[in-house]
C-alpha cells in the first residue's frame, strides 16, 4: 500500500514504537496527525513537529478523542497509546480506562468517519509462558494489568469488526529494542553503565525472549496495516528466535570497546517473571509476506551506534 498523501491518525506517537512508525510514515509522504496528551514528553518526536498536525486529548475522554478523530478524519488509524507498558505494578483501574474503555472511545469516533483500516497494538505480556513458540491461537493469559486491559482493547477491536464493520487488524510485538527505548530497559541500561564505567547489576538473566528491533516492527506494522487479507486478524512480530537476556548481555558486552563488569544474580527476579517467550511468526509469513531482517548483533550494534553517536 502506498502511504503518500493518507491521513493518518497515531495514538501514543511519542511513545518508542509510535515515534519511529511516525517517522517511517513521514518519510512514507503521509499526511501525520498525532493524538497525544497535552502533558506528555514530546523528546522522542521534537524535530518532527513542523511535519505533524497534533491533536491534544486523553484515550479516558470520550469527548476529546470524537473531536480529534472529527478533525483528523483520518483515512488509517494506529493505535498505540497505553498506559503501563513499562511498570508492572501501575494501578489496574488507571490501566484499564487507558488501555481498554480508551480504546472503545477511538473505536466508538472511528465509526462516525469509516478509516479503511483502524490498527491496534497489543503485547506479549498477553500470552503465559512457553516453552515453544506462541502462536497467535495460544490462550489469553495475561502477566499484568496491563496486558489484560490490552487483551480487552483488542478483543472489542474485534467486536466493532464483527459487529460494526469497522476493518480492524491486531499486531503483537515482541520484545522491541533499538534507538530511543525507554532508558530504564534492559539495553540502554547496559549503554548507560557501560558509559559510566559501572558494574551493571542484572538478575541471574535466565529468561528467553524474542528480541526484535524496531525497524522490524514498524515494518511488519506498515505491511498489517496495508494487508487487505490481514483484517479482522491479530499478527504476532517477533523474529521466532529466542535470546537469553545472560546472551543478550554477552552479546553487548563483547560490542563494547572498553572493559564492563556485570553483577549476575545481583537483583532477584520479578514476581510472576516470565521465563520464556518467543513468537510463532508463521501466520506473518504467510499472510502479510513479512519477517524479521535484522538480527540480534546487527541490532544491538545499531543501537549501541546510535548512543554513542549522540
Amino acid at each position: 500500500m502506498s502511504w503518500s498523501n493518507k491521513r493518518v491518525l497515531v495514538t501514543g506517537a511519542n511513545g518508542f514504537i509510535g515515534s519511529h512508525l511516525i517517522r517511517r510514515l513521514i518519510q512514507e509522504g503521509a499526511q501525520v496527525g498525532v493524538f497525544v496528551r497535552p502533558s506528555s514528553l514530546m523528546d522522542r518526536i521534537a524535530d518532527l513537529r513542523p511535519q505533524l498536525k497534533f491533536f491534544y486529548g486523553d484515550l479516558r475522554d470520550d469527548k476529546q478523542v470524537s473531536e480529534a478523530v472529527h478533525q483528523a478524519q483520518p483515512e488509517a488509524v494506529f493505535h498505540l497509546g497505553a498506559s503501563g507498558a513499562t511498570a508492572w505494578d501501575a494501578l489496574a483501574e488507571e490501566v484499564f480506562r487507558v488501555n481498554a474503555v480508551g480504546t472503545v472511545h477511538l473505536l466508538e469516533a472511528c465509526l462516525k468517519v469509516k478509516p479503511s483500516i483502524f490498527l491496534y497494538t497489543g503485547s506479549w505480556f498477553e500470552y503465559a509462558d512457553r516453552t515453544t513458540p506462541i502462536s497467535e491461537s495460544a490462550p489469553l493469559i495475561p502477566a499484568n494489568a496491563y496486558a489484560a486491559a490490552k487483551s480487552t482493547g483488542w478483543l472489542m477491536a474485534q467486536l466493532y469488526g464483527r459487529e460494526r464493520g469497522l476493518p480492524v487488524v491486531g499486531v503483537r510485538p515482541f520484545l522491541v529494542y533499538g534507538p530511543g527505548e525507554a532508558a530504564g530497559r534492559l539495553i540502554p541500561s547496559l549503554i548507560t553503565a557501560a558509559l559510566r564505567h559501572e558494574t551493571f547489576r542484572a538478575t541471574k538473566a535466565e529468561q528467553v525472549r524474542d528480541f526484535i528491533y524496531i525497524d522490524d516492527v514498524v515494518e511488519g506494522i506498515l505491511q498489517t496495516a496495508g494487508c487487505s487479507q490481514a483484517q479482522g486478524q491479530m499478527f504476532n512480530l517477533g523474529t521466532g528466535q529466542g535470546t537469553s537476556v545472560r546472551d543478550m548481555i554477552g552479546c553487548f558486552r563483547n560490542l563494547w570497546s572498553g572493559d564492563m563488569d556485570i553483577a549476575f544474580g545481583d537483583i532477584p527476579y520479578r514476581p510472576n517473571e516470565i521465563w520464556h517467550a518467543v513468537a510463532d511468526t508463521r501466520v506473518a509469513r504467510e499472510i502479510l509476506g513479512w519477517q524479521a531482517a535484522v538480527g540480534v548483533e546487527e541490532g544491538l550494534k545499531r543501537t549501541v551506534d546510535s548512543h554513542v553517536a549522540v
